[in-house]
């Protein structure tokens, strides 16, 4: 849930701030498309390495990518800073299937559909809180930046849950 509240709450912010950093359409396009192109492409390498170190090394970097990647986000003074800042998030956030598949390791064989479930509520709930969280605060702060660092606070949560928590 944290993981794709902080997601959400970029979505809406995003093409102001590419907008405020003078991004073409082209470039703000890009912006949107890399964090998911990263994913596809970085999704199975997460998947793998989960499999041979285990699940909680693979969220803990991912999680570690993810607050750098939205501190860059909030820092960034450049289009291409906010470019390698999505890049790097996205990468960091393709370890959703390590997620999944600690899900699947810590349920039982009749509980795993239940675990699923909840995850895809939580995906749900990210992305109706997620947007609005991001609009009230650049609002609220004035800054489009604000909604970046709120995300990588969430992300810093997440990252203490993930340590005290995973196996």
């Amino acid at each position: 849930f944290i993981d794709i509240l902080g997601f959400g709450i970029v979505i809406p912010v995003l093409p102001l701030y590419a907008e405020k950093l003078a991004a073409t359409p082209i470039e703000l396009g890009w912006l949107i498309g890399i964090f998911s192109l990263a994913q596809f492409f970085f999704a199975p390498i997460w998947g793998k390495v989960s499999d041979r170190v285990g699940r909680k090394p693979v969220l803990v970097v991912g999680v570690v990518g993810t607050v750098t990647g939205y501190i860059m986000m909030g820092l960034a003074g450049s289009v291409g800073m906010l470019m390698l800042a999505r890049l790097i998030d996205g990468i960091a956030g393709a370890n959703i299937g390590a997620a999944q598949a600690y899900l699947a390791d810590i349920s039982s064989a009749q509980n795993r559909a239940r675990a699923m479930g909840l995850l895809g509520a939580a995906f749900g709930l990210g992305f109706v809180f997620g947007p609005a969280l991001g609009g009230w605060a650049s609002v609220k702060f004035g800054s489009y930046a604000m909604p970046m660092y709120i995300a990588a606070g969430l992300a810093a949560v997440n990252f203490c849950f993930v340590l005290v928590v995973a196996l």
